[in-house]
């Protein structure tokens, strides 16, 4: 039978510190594999309360082959996370992708990311336009430090719809701006610095 109230808890097994790594669809053990890895952690419908040092979503293979799609998606509860990567390109010169999405579908959902969180997380070399990440905010709460899109990266995107973000420092550089933000009902708190540039975007939606 369906739980009334399911929630799921997670800690490191002294039950306090964080955990230390979660991987989502990390392909990176594989080089040349036609096997693509995909992987989803769907907690709509109860409530997470997590605390994880670093977290990846989507990390490619080393080399060539199949990619790597991740998924995370939760409407209830808290995941506080120290670095968030959202698609990960496993080495230099790898071609097989890595590729994310996080998406808070909820009022009640709060990601607070300490440190920071990456789209695209990119190694160099060839290949690195495919891999991406996208972050959607649908109604939830984001609380970043910092944003940041990996160096020729892919398609990375941030959608905010009915959804908050508070940002700390900035999202993108002028080297490395984030390739869509999209906005929706959206509401933005920004630390305002004279002379400080919040957000670099190449497409504004």
């Amino acid at each position: 039978p369906a739980l009334s109230r399911p929630s799921a808890f997670f800690r490191a097994a002294d039950g306090q510190s964080r955990v230390s790594a979660w991987n989502i669809a990390d392909n990176s053990a594989q080089s040349t594999s036609s096997s693509s890895c995909n992987g989803t952690n769907d907690f709509t419908g109860g409530t997470i309360d997590a605390q994880v040092d670093t977290m990846t979503v989507g990390k490619s293979q080393k080399t060539t082959g199949a990619n790597s799609a991740g998924v995370l998606m939760f409407n209830a509860g808290t995941l506080d996370v120290n670095t968030l990567r959202i698609g990960y390109q496993a080495q230099s010169g790898a071609t097989s992708a890595g590729r994310g999405w996080v998406n808070l579908n909820g009022p009640a959902a709060l990601l607070s990311v300490n440190g920071t969180l990456e789209l695209g997380h990119t190694s160099g070399g060839a290949g690195t336009t495919n891999t991406f990440g996208v972050l959607s905010i649908n109604g939830g709460i984001c609380q970043a430090n910092a944003i940041l899109a990996g160096a020729g990266s892919g398609s990375n995107v941030l959608a905010i719809n009915n959804g908050t973000l508070c940002l700390t420092n900035s999202a993108g550089s002028a080297d490395i701006p984030i390739a869509t933000v999209a906005l929706t009902n959206a509401t933005l708190q920004l630390s305002v610095t004279n002379g400080f540039t919040n957000f670099v975007a190449d497409t504004l939606i």
